[in-house]
């Protein structure tokens, strides 16, 4: 079955995807291949769209900065969001193109930070861990988890602002930030308050956390572990507490997400 699933399985899987991820049909039959063959992931799909539901209503524009491949944004555009996924990385963007054929994602491949120019993005062979952090790529070195961090090449890409994307699409109901190390940056360039916000931390790199909730006045945060979409506390609380979390974990995944609430 292991060899069925390795050599037959996975690959038709792989080449269905890319034929029909553009098109109508690929939802349904997604669908009905994760009913029979993949029911975690279909759960896991699920629970996202449950969490996610409750920063937008059906209509309401979401930034999804760092959208990879977009499967944040596949799960905000299900919803009914009308999606801004930023991206700079080029091969990414080709799939993000291909979602946005069915889905209500605009497209915008450039990456995000506290000024308008070009900067240069370290490719890496797990697309998800490609940055334009310096700081990042050296810490990949240090953390057990990336330390095989696989890096490519590097190519220059145009970098805009989140207040330069809200001009241009809106002010967002929600914001996602993911930029491998970058946030902090990222923040600089926001002056408008969202009603919510989330962005990526790691446990070796919680200075940066710290700092990133400090540019967040009139905020209350919570968060979550891994890809995990569960809250680790029960009410939203002071940046204090997250902090003092932070420094305290001890569990086996060491990244997560905080979010922002706007105070009413």
């Amino acid at each position: 079955m292991q060899i069925l699933q390795e050599f037959i399985v996975a690959p038709t899987k792989a080449r269905l995807k890319n034929a029909l991820y553009g098109s109508a049909l690929f939802v349904p039959a997604r669908n009905a291949y994760q009913g029979i063959f993949n029911r975690a992931a279909a759960s896991l799909r699920s629970r996202m769209q449950s969490f996610y539901g409750q920063f937008f209503q059906q209509g309401d524009l979401v930034f999804d900065i760092g959208a990879n491949a977009g499967d944040h944004s596949e799960i905000f555009a299900d919803l009914g969001a009308k999606v801004i996924a930023v991206e700079p990385n080029p091969e990414c963007c080709k799939v993000l193109h291909k979602l946005s054929r069915r889905s209500p994602v605009t497209v915008e491949q450039c990456a995000v930070g506290d000024s308008v120019g070009t900067i240069r993005l370290h490719l890496s062979a797990e697309s998800t861990l490609s940055t334009v952090s310096e700081r990042w790529v050296e810490k990949t070195k240090e953390i057990p988890s990336l330390s095989r961090t696989k890096w490519l090449n590097s190519i220059e890409v145009p970098v805009t602002t989140l207040d330069v994307l809200a001009e241009r699409h809106g002010i967002p109901r929600y914001v996602k930030i993911d930029v491998e190390g970058y946030e902090e940056q990222v923040l600089s360039g926001l002056s408008f308050f969202s009603d919510f916000l989330s962005f990526e931390f790691h446990i070796l790199s919680s200075d940066v956390a710290t700092r990133c909730m400090e540019r967040l006045r009139g905020y209350d945060f919570n968060v979550i572990v891994g890809s995990n979409p569960e809250f680790v506390h029960s009410t939203w609380v002071p940046s204090g507490e997250i902090s003092d979390w932070m420094a305290s974990y001890r569990g086996d995944k060491d990244f997560g997400d905080i979010f922002a609430r706007r105070k009413k």
